[in-house]
């Protein structure tokens, strides 16, 4: 028996909305998209989603951003050694 695996390529990562305003406690949901090199969007892609500061603001596994903290923190999409980012600000109500 042959096993064959199938590596989905692309070039980028983008994540949307870009520069995120959110009041302490609210919450947003963000999406990655993978686009190959032609910029054609690359379907069932698993994202691993961080943030750079989890006090400010905590993303969950499924990119849903919560305001945790008052600052900013960059949220981070990363899959097959690619990332894309964007940056959330946390305000006071």
């Amino acid at each position: 028996s042959v096993t064959l695996v199938v590596t989905k390529t692309f070039a980028t990562i983008t994540v949307a909305p870009d520069d995120v305003t959110l009041t302490y406690g609210n919450s947003v949901q963000l999406v990655a998209t993978a686009r190959d090199a032609t910029g054609q969007p690359v379907e069932n892609v698993l994202f691993d989603w961080t943030s750079s500061a989890d006090t400010v603001a905590k993303v969950s596994a499924t990119g849903v951003v919560a305001g945790t903290g008052v600052g900013t923190a960059l949220i981070t999409a990363a899959a097959n050694g690619r990332t894309g980012h964007t940056n959330v600000t946390v305000h006071k109500n």
